[in-house]
């Protein structure tokens, strides 16, 4: 499991600087969180009245107070990026922002999200509803792993056989999945649905990998069935958005868009709202329904939305239909709020006292509510045939299932001993009966009887114990982006002057500490040096305090300089001008300041 001590942290750009959230918010808006380089130009800052000086010393700010991440390619280059688990929450923030285009000034249409307080059931077709809810299928999956096992080729690829039996197995679609391109070894050999689950259980850590055996880790299963759903939901959401959806902004911007900007679980609203520079995505409705397979290496904006919807339908995480206008909706299946990484503590803790069990009827089948936790459903998992996945899921009790409990060593008593924990009305008389003989029979069958106090420890000894067979943890199959080349423990910023500011202890303090009126050459100097720095000079007119952004001096003797003009009230005035050294009284050279 990940460990994510960013959630200890008290986040708030309340507490930034108006530069440091000028420059957050720019960054945030055109990168989201991939890869950029520190490098911009002071054009890129102007619109936002900053120059590329306090932009940079911007930036030192926030990477010191770890808004902003450093990694470091093999050969040196440093690459920044935003922490994806801060995503949501700059969404939150600079909504209107990352929204230009949405309306004619750049917001979000509130009233056209909240529209979904009107939206009813009667007034929806369900286009796609999800047939699985992914926290209980891993568990599922894992189950039947840990009965047949997974054996590998000499290639280190699982047999085509086992495949085909997850195939079978799963209630997972490939057609869900399909067009979110997602790049990963051996396509011939595994569907990108049996792709997707075998990455994302390797990625937890719930699977591992030998030279044999792909096997379930007893370890790091015994804390994912402690947890709760809705941590478990959370979990596996931000892997699936981090590995298998498209890295592009526009991409992150969308998803953070659908989870942080929507109502609550179980409420429809429309989704062209919510799409960031709406204004490039004119599309007809039904166009924005339509999953094409198109090409990977030219995906539009609107694919990009597309695949995304469908992964999550087929995810169990939502459901997509248009309404009577044919607007095209969604509504999230749980709660979105719970999908951020911050809404869970470190230790996910198993309620104290447990409100829900089974139901066991006397065909031999178990009714499982769906607010059952994952240990119940797991436990049930080992020792019946699951039947129907639905709001309440149904398991079958037969000689089979239980002789494979048995082979694993989740021995007949302690069978029974779960049954009759969480049985809500008990084990019907001749279930118990039957429960007996079966664990008889199997007992009998097997050469040495595992007497193991508790089953599970047996689960992690499936792979081959011999010596030069180590177990090796696998981060997944799917090739993604990785943001740990090398991660950087220290920031890695340049604070001191003369190095963010070339020659700085060559020129006069007074041309930065004072307000003086220099000669036309001094002046000139002056000049040059803030184009060097891309920094702002201060200039007084009259009474009047003008800034600007230089980035041209035409001239010598009777000199002009180019640039962008702001003005002292605060607004930021983008305004190009050419002055003359007699347009200005006093001068003085800007040097930012950092912590």
């Amino acid at each position: 499991m990940r460990n994510h001590n960013t959630q200890q942290m008290q986040w708030s750009t309340k507490l930034l600087s108006g530069a440091e959230q000028i420059v957050l918010s720019t960054l945030f808006r055109q990168h989201a969180g991939a890869f950029f380089s520190p490098k911009f130009s002071s054009a890129v800052w102007v619109t936002e009245g900053l120059s590329g000086a306090e932009a940079r010393v911007a930036l030192i700010g926030l990477r010191q107070k770890g808004w902003i991440k450093t990694t470091r390619k093999t050969w040196g280059e440093h690459l920044y990026y935003i922490p994806n688990v801060l995503l949501p929450q700059l969404t939150e923030a600079f909504a209107i922002k990352v929204g230009a285009g949405n309306t004619h000034d750049g917001s979000v249409d509130a009233q056209q999200v909240e529209r979904s307080e009107m939206i009813t059931k009667d007034h929806i077709q369900v286009l796609y509803e999800p047939e699985v809810d992914i926290a209980a299928e891993l568990l599922h999956l894992m189950a039947w792993i840990i009965h047949e096992g997974l054996p590998l080729t000499s290639k280190g690829t699982i047999h085509k056989k086992s495949i085909r039996q997850l195939c079978n197995i799963t209630a997972l679609h490939e057609s869900h999945f399909q067009a979110l391109h997602i790049r990963y070894d051996d396509p011939e050999v595994y569907p990108v649905h049996i792709a997707i689950v075998l990455d994302l259980l390797l990625h937890l850590g719930l699977l591992e990998k030998s030279d044999k055996h792909v096997f379930v880790s007893n370890e790091q299963l015994q804390a994912w069935i402690n947890r709760s759903w809705s941590s478990m939901y959370c979990e596996i959401y931000n892997i699936c958005a981090e590995r298998y959806g498209t890295s592009e902004p526009y991409a992150q911007h969308f998803r953070s868009r659908l989870l942080i900007l929507a109502p609550a679980m179980n409420e429809w609203f429309p989704i062209r709202p919510l799409l960031p520079w709406r204004d490039e995505l004119q599309v007809e409705e039904q166009d924005l329904l339509r999953c094409e397979n198109s090409n990977p290496k030219n995906l539009t904006s609107l694919h990009v939305v597309q695949s995304w919807l469908r992964a999550l339908v087929g995810l169990g995480f939502g459901e997509v239909g248009h309404d009577d206008t044919g607007e095209v909706v969604y509504r999230w299946l749980v709660p979105p709020a719970d999908l951020c990484y911050s809404a869970h503590p470190l230790q996910d803790k198993r309620l104290e006292e447990e409100k829900s069990g089974l139901f066991i009827q006397p065909d031999f089948e178990i009714l499982l509510p769906p607010e059952a936790p994952p240990h119940i459903r797991w436990r049930l998992g080992l020792c019946a045939d699951l039947v129907t996945r639905d709001r309440m899921s149904i398991y079958r009790l037969t000689k089979e299932s239980v002789m494979k409990s048995v082979r694993i060593g989740f021995t007949l008593d302690q069978i029974v001993l779960f049954l009759n924990n969480h049985a809500m009305t008990g084990i019907p008389e001749h279930v118990h009966l039957a429960l007996q003989h079966w664990g008889r029979v199997s007992e009998e069958h097997l050469a040495k009887p595992r007497n193991s106090s508790d089953f599970t420890l047996e689960v992690a000894h499936q792979g081959d114990e011999s010596a030069d067979n180590l177990n090796v943890r696998s981060q997944g199959i799917i090739h993604t982006v990785d943001k740990t080349y090398e991660e950087e423990d220290e920031p890695y910023v340049i604070t001191e002057r003369d190095n963010l500011w070339p020659g700085y202890k060559d020129i006069p303090e007074m041309w930065h500490r004072e307000w003086r009126k220099y000669h036309l050459s001094t002046a000139r100097q002056i000049a040059s040096k803030a184009i060097e720095w891309q920094t702002k000079l201060e200039l007084k007119r009259n009474e009047d305090i003008v800034y600007i952004i230089p980035d041209r001096i035409e001239g010598h003797g009777e000199w002009i300089l180019s640039g962008w003009v702001t003005f002292s009230n605060g607004e930021n005035v983008s305004e190009r001008q050419v002055l003359s050294p007699r347009d200005w009284g006093s001068i003085r050279l800007i040097v930012p300041e950092h912590e």
